[in-house]
């Protein structure tokens, strides 16, 4: 695969703005300037609220089923 031919798409990153404080022991903690957003607990509570959200489509299909192929 070369480089120059992998289709890139563009991603939103949200505001990148973020603070620096510089500690007396020479530690940089670096931190955003919004506060983070409510996430999921793990994978798996996004999947539900996902599976919630749209029922009636897949999440994980074998493509040999609708192929005929082993």
């Amino acid at each position: 695969m070369h480089i120059q031919s992998t289709p890139i798409r563009p991603v939103r990153m949200g505001n990148m703005a973020a603070k620096a404080e510089h500690l007396a022991d020479g530690t940089t903690i670096v931190r955003s300037v919004e506060p983070l957003r409510p996430y999921p607990r793990s994978i798996v509570d996004a999947l539900e609220g996902w599976a919630r959200k749209t029922p009636d489509t897949i999440l994980v299909a074998d493509a040999r089923v609708r192929t005929g192929a082993s």
